[in-house]
C-alpha cells in the first residue's frame, strides 16, 4: 500500500537502479483479487499505487517500464506516466489510451514472442497486428524486445509477418531505436559523425532480405574489431523455443501439430533433440500448465522411446498432477531403462509410500 511505499522507497532509491519495473496483470480484478489465494504472484501490483511510484522513480531520475496484459493496464500505466509498456496488451486497445500514450512519449516494446498465456485469445497475430497499426498511426515509438529465449532477430522476423512495417522502418526499429532506448547516454544507432563508432558489417542488404542480419562479417565497439564467435555448425533453431509461443497462443494440440509438420517439412532446419522438448516441458511446468507439460512430455516420450530422462519427466509432470499410478507407471520405465536412475527410485519409493 502507500505506506509501505513510502517505508521502502529509501531502500530502492539506494539501489540506484537504471529503471524501475512495474507489474499489472489484469488490473480491473485485482480488488478482487488481491486476497485471493489462487491468485498469489499472480495479481500484480495494486493499480492506485502505480501513479506514486512513478513520481518517486522520475524525482529520482529512473525509468519506469510496466509489464501490461489487459487494455485496463495500458490504460493505468499511460495515466500514471510510465516511461515504458514492456509488451503489446493480449486485448485490443483503446484509441483514446494510445492517444494519450502518444501525447506521453512512452514507448512500447513488442514482445510478440513471448511465454505469457494468451490461449484465450482467439488469432494473437490479427489482435497484434491491430493494435501495431494503433500505435504506428499515433506515432508511438515502437522498439524491439522479446519476453523468452528467442533473440531480437526472432522477435523482428515475427513483427515482419505481421506485414504492419516495411523493412526500412524495420530496421530502423533494429539498429537506432531500439539500441538508443536502451543506452539513452549512449550515442549509437547512427553513423554520423562523432557518433560511437559501434557497429556491424552485413555480406548482404537487410532492405532486400531480413535474413541478411545474420550474414555479419565484422563487428565494431567503439571503434575497435571484434572477433566473432563462430556460429553452430549446423545453424539449426531450436524447436523448444519456436513451440513455446505456439503452446501460449495456440495451445498444446496445435503446438503438437506444428511439431510434427516442421519435422516432416524441414527436418534439417531445426534441432530436434531430446532436451529441447524436456526444456519446452518444464517451461510449461513452471507456468503451471500441467496438462501441456504433460503432453510436451508424452511427446517426447514417443520420439524418443528409449530415453529414461524423457520417462523421468513425463512420471514427474504425473505426480505434480496428483495422478500417482500414472506417475508410478512411467517412473518404473525409466528405472527399466536405466536401472540405477536413482532420482526415479527414490521417487517410485516416495509415491509408494514405502522407505
Amino acid at each position: 500500500d502507500l505506506e509501505q511505499l513510502e517505508d521502502r522507497w529509501p531502500e530502492i532509491r539506494a539501489g540506484n537502479p537504471d529503471f524501475l519495473k512495474v507489474y499489472l496483470e489484469s488490473s480491473e480484478h485485482h480488488a478482487l483479487r488481491r486476497n485471493d489465494p489462487a491468485y498469489y504472484g499472480k495479481r500484480g501490483l495494486d493499480p492506485v499505487l502505480v501513479a506514486s511510484i512513478v513520481a518517486h522513480a522520475h524525482d529520482a531520475g529512473f525509468r519506469v517500464a510496466a509489464h501490461v496484459t489487459t487494455r485496463h493496464d495500458f490504460r493505468v500505466a499511460v495515466e500514471a506516466s510510465v516511461d515504458e509498456i514492456a509488451h503489446l496488451p493480449l486485448e485490443q486497445l483503446d484509441e483514446t489510451d494510445v492517444q494519450l500514450a502518444a501525447m506521453s512519449g512512452t514507448v512500447l516494446v513488442t514482445t510478440a514472442l513471448s511465454h505469457r498465456p494468451s490461449d484465450a485469445v482467439e488469432d494473437l497475430d490479427v489482435l497484434h497486428r491491430d493494435n501495431l497499426i494503433l500505435l504506428r498511426d499515433a506515432g508511438i515509438s515502437i522498439v524491439l524486445g522479446t519476453d523468452s529465449q528467442a533473440t531480437v532477430i526472432d522477435e523482428l522476423r515475427k513483427i515482419a509477418s505481421l506485414d504492419v512495417f516495411d523493412r526500412s522502418e524495420l530496421l530502423r526499429m533494429l539498429v537506432h531505436d531500439t539500441p538508443r532506448w536502451i543506452f539513452p547516454g549512449r550515442n549509437i544507432g547512427t553513423l554520423a559523425a562523432g557518433a560511437e563508432a559501434s557497429f556491424v558489417v552485413l555480406s548482404a542488404d537487410p532492405l532486400e532480405d531480413l535474413s541478411a542480419l545474420t550474414q555479419i562479417t565484422a563487428g565494431f565497439k567503439a571503434g575497435h574489431r571484434l572477433e566473432l564467435q563462430a556460429r553452430p555448425a549446423d545453424g539449426k533453431r531450436g524447436i523448444g523455443q519456436h513451440l513455446a509461443h505456439a503452446v501460449m497462443s495456440k495451445g498444446v494440440d496445435a503446438a503438437i501439430g506444428e511439431y510434427h509438420r516442421l519435422r516432416a517439412e524441414e527436418p534439417n532446419s531445426w534441432d530436434f533433440s531430446e532436451g529441447q522438448l524436456n526444456a519446452l516441458g518444464y517451461a510449461m511446468m513452471q507456468h503451471g500448465k500441467l496438462v501441456e507439460a504433460t503432453a510436451i512430455f508424452q511427446l517426447n516420450c514417443e520420439q524418443f522411446p528409449e530415453s529414461a530422462n524423457a520417462w523421468e519427466s513425463l512420471g514427474e509432470s504425473y505426480a505434480k498432477r496428483g495422478e500417482t499410478e500414472s506417475a508410478i507407471e512411467k517412473y518404473e520405465r525409466a528405472v527399466e531403462l536405466q536401472p540405477g536412475l536413482e532420482s526415479a527410485i527414490a521417487k517410485l519409493a516416495e509415491l509408494r509410500g514405502t522407505p
